[in-house]
């Protein structure tokens, strides 16, 4: 099975390194997929979510591709928004470098609510991906790093495995 990452920065990549860290490829920001920052461009991009104030409806109505939660706010709030979501075939990908940038106690309540998220998501059958969107090289991980953040978020390895495949088929599918 092929796997593969998005990252937010071309620039912390080097020659090699998507076969170094056991990647098919690593997708970039703004050349790649684009992030969506109204709803009205919504349409096939992704959508990092993290104001729970704010209302994702109008994202999801609009064709987004993915919503990546950014905070702990935003991961509890998800839940209003799952059955619109298989709706609208939108997946949701976890925000490895988030959870690896926090400290202490928040870290725990980002992976507690991650792990709630990935859960009820598989409940209602939408597609749950997994990448680091690192903005830096020391947020980058190796595939297996993902796999195991997988386990701890609740997947099995063959889902930890399709989560990081299922990172092509979502990034794709967001415009440039």
């Amino acid at each position: 099975m092929d796997l593969y990452d998005a990252v937010r920065n071309s620039e912390i990549l080097d020659d090699g390194i998507a076969e170094k860290l056991g990647f098919k490829s690593i997708l970039v920001e703004n050349s790649d997929f684009s992030f969506s920052k109204n709803p009205g461009n919504a349409n096939g991009n992704i959508v990092a979510f993290s104001d729970k104030a704010e209302n994702l409806g109008p994202y999801l109505k609009n064709g987004c591709a993915a919503i990546v939660p950014q905070s702990a706010d935003a991961l509890g709030a998800m839940k209003k928004y799952f059955k619109d979501m298989k709706d609208y075939d939108t997946a949701i990908v976890i925000d490895v470098s988030a959870i690896e940038k926090a400290y202490g106690t928040y870290r725990a309540l980002l992976m507690g609510k991650a792990y709630e998220c990935v859960g009820a998501a598989k409940r209602y059958g939408i597609g749950v991906g997994i990448a680091t969107l690192a903005s830096n090289a020391d947020e980058m991980l190796s595939s297996i790093q993902l796999i195991a953040m997988g386990g701890l978020l609740g997947l099995d390895e063959k889902e930890s495995k399709s989560a990081i495949a299922l990172n092509r088929n979502i990034f794709s599918r967001a415009r440039k």
